[in-house]
């Protein structure tokens, strides 16, 4: 204890009081933190932690600074006072560095930038959990689905269809959404029929691939679609961002589909290139203070004038906006690509990309702009109805190779998922997404700067899951950078302690961690309660008068149940 305080006091020669007391405060925190964070590090975002942070990297910052810099520059200095080429030395040293910074900067300014995107997505998140919990709380409602084959491979055309009735059901139905005469836009994700690696020519199969939309589940859908409308106009309308899209058409089996009346692939549409005079498309103005890019933008004209947009994409992630879903699919897999492409100029297997019209980043570590146009271009035309083909995944998306340094090949991309989402919020559907790939849907910038503007509902406390628990189907999806932006860690429920007074019919949660909601389940009800901050408990009555399971519920919908297998009362903790 001596030899430790004497070292503490290295930068003194006298250690007052005060000085004791915060060597204590300082160690404490840092002891504190470690404890609390260490097993699980998303507690570092509670306000506890964030107040002892502060004082425990003081306290580091202080003893590395006490035990090394002190003696190192003690030394500097000593050396320099000798020996005047060291002067000369040093001050070379630093101009090479100035000059390098100047003409090598842009990796220091990328993450000067990714920093501050990181940021700005920090403080909108807040401002969308802030948002008030009361009633019953869901605002939007999305089916989650899985087969119970054990491989994504072995699930049929027969076992999808059923899959996608069930989600649809769940989630509301088509019965007032789709009427007969209806045009109906179906919008899959076709980005690709072979991975990204420089010179590949290897193609997926068109069966589960976890990268494109399975042609079976489009056919699906088109024959339910057709349950509620048989005399409309039901139309397929995708572009490619990988190879041309009519080979990549083939290739995946899209054209084993029945009962389209047309299929638009966008890259044979809109006359000549940049001919903005096309009849096939037309202009269409956003409201001025809804825009954030431009006021104007190209849209398919059958598209832009459907009754019914559906859009069907694929659950994968996306290696500058965290995932791509059901909105991005929409946001720039439906601009037109003689508007929006690559331009004829270059391979015709880049023509399709939208990477010199569209910003997909601005080389500085911000994906900002990314994010902005597809908020602006989703605006122009928002889905109505939002299936999810799941029953591969991906992750390292949007397909193998895509991002800087990316070489992952199908095999080592696909996830094995066997999931149907569906529902009637894009936004929604798009939140339950980003949480089962292990993405924060409030740190998703496009779904952000949707949200904010009242598109839909991207808090998981609002949103009411039903068919199979997201906790159960959720995994990590891995992700290169800036792409990871949005990712999360915790995939643990929240340590609760569970009390139940059968004779005031009183339940009380009592936990140390912030928790949205809980939900009590018996035999045919379901009552939600809604969360508390940490250390606050709740008690609420409850009339019931059989044994019941309780749903402790986090913000990444993990979760953590507790069973009363009879009315009595009783206590237990996880």
């Amino acid at each position: 204890m001596k030899t430790f305080l004497q070292f503490l006091t290295l930068p003194y020669r006298r250690f007052t009081t005060t000085r004791y007391y915060a060597a204590l405060i300082g160690a404490a925190a840092l002891l504190w933190f470690l404890i609390r964070v260490l097993p699980k590090p998303q507690r570092a975002a509670y306000p506890c932690m964030r107040a002892s942070f502060p004082l425990a990297s003081a306290f580091v910052l202080w003893i590395c600074g006490a035990g090394l810099f002190r003696g190192w520059f003690r030394k500097v200095t000593q050396n320099l006072s000798v020996h005047r080429r060291g002067h000369y030395t040093v001050y070379g040293i630093c101009g090479l560095g100035v000059i390098t910074m100047m003409v090598f900067g842009s990796p220091i300014k990328e993450w000067v930038a990714r920093s501050q995107t990181g940021e700005q997505r920090r403080q909108a998140a807040d401002l969308l959990r802030n948002e008030p919990n009361q009633g019953n709380g869901y605002k939007a409602c999305v089916a989650v689905v899985q087969s119970e084959k054990d491989s994504a491979c072995w699930i049929g055309q027969e076992e999808i269809t059923n899959l996608i009735r069930q989600a649809v059901t769940l989630s509301g139905g088509f019965d007032t959404l789709i009427h007969e005469g209806d045009t109906v836009v179906l919008k899959p994700n076709m980005i690709g029929a072979r991975d990204g690696v420089s010179g590949s020519e290897r193609y997926f199969p068109p069966e589960a691939n976890g990268v494109a939309t399975d042609y079976r589940v489009i056919q699906s859908v088109v024959d339910l679609v057709r349950e509620h409308n048989k005399s409309g106009m039901l139309v397929l309308l995708e572009a490619s961002g990988l190879d041309n899209t009519r080979e990549n058409f083939n290739r995946l089996g899209y054209g084993r589909i029945t009962g389209l009346d047309s299929v638009i692939l966008l890259d044979e549409f809109a006359g000549a290139w940049y001919d903005s005079a096309a009849t096939d498309q037309i202009l269409v103005a956003l409201p001025e203070g809804q825009y954030i890019l431009h006021p104007r933008y190209y849209l398919n004209n059958i598209y832009y004038k459907a009754q019914v947009l559906i859009s069907l994409p694929v659950l994968k992630t996306h290696f500058l906006t965290g995932i791509t879903g059901a909105v991005k699919n929409l946001g720039i897999g439906a601009t037109p690509v003689r508007m929006y492409g690559n331009g004829p100029k270059v391979v015709a297997s880049d023509q399709s990309g939208r990477w010199q019209m569209i910003p997909h980043w601005d080389f500085k570590g911000s994906v900002k702009p990314l994010d902005q146009w597809i908020h602006d271009y989703y605006l122009c035309r928002p889905a109505d109805y939002v299936i999810t083909d799941g029953i591969q995944g991906a992750q390292y998306g949007p397909f193998p190779g895509a991002g800087m340094g990316n070489s992952y090949l199908l095999p080592q991309v696909q996830m094995n998922m066997r999931l149907i989402l569906a529902g009637s919020d894009a936004l929604a559907v798009d939140a339950i997404h980003a949480l089962i790939t292990g993405n924060d849907p409030l740190l998703v910038g496009h779904l952000q700067l949707l949200a904010l503007q009242g598109m839909g509902c991207i808090h998981p406390a609002f949103i009411q899951v039903k068919g199979t628990p997201v906790d159960r189907v959720k995994k990590r999806f891995k992700e290169v950078s800036p792409g990871n932006l949005s990712q999360y860690t915790d995939f643990e429920g929240s340590q609760a302690e569970i009390k139940w007074e059968a004779r005031g019919q009183e339940l009380t949660i009592c936990s140390q961690e912030d928790w949205l909601y809980a939900e009590v389940h018996t035999s045919d009800t379901c009552i939600r309660i809604n969360g508390a901050a940490a250390s606050e408990p709740v008690t609420q009555k409850m009339p019931i008068a059989e044994p019941f399971e309780l749903r402790l519920y986090d913000r990444f919908l993990n979760v953590t149940r507790w069973f009363s297998l009879s009315i009595q009362s009783g206590e237990s903790e996880r």
